[in-house]
């Protein structure tokens, strides 16, 4: 689709900017993957779990200042670091 054949919603989606948290201003090298509690749903638990099988109990990603595992930084030999993949997105 050529670029005068964009509708006026796809014109106005990218004109949006999406705010840069403050702790990647600085680039992402200096922030951290901090793992907390695992997810959980407010009512229908059985229901949200069949329907998200790979990602239900997964811990709440929150990120802060710190030094990155050696696995993020190029020519790391090691483990992927501390997440998995878990299945999400996958058909």
């Amino acid at each position: 689709m050529s670029k005068k054949q964009i509708s006026e919603l796809q014109q106005e989606r990218l004109k949006f900017k999406p705010a840069l948290p403050a702790i990647f201003k600085n680039g992402p090298s200096q922030a951290v993957a901090k793992l907390g509690a695992p997810t959980k749903s407010i009512s229908d638990e059985e229901t949200v779990k069949k329907l998200f099988p790979g990602t239900y109990g997964m811990p709440i990603v929150s990120f802060v200042r710190g030094k990155k595992h050696c696995c993020f930084q190029k020519g790391c030999k090691g483990s992927r670091g501390p997440f998995r993949r878990t299945g999400a997105g996958r058909s």
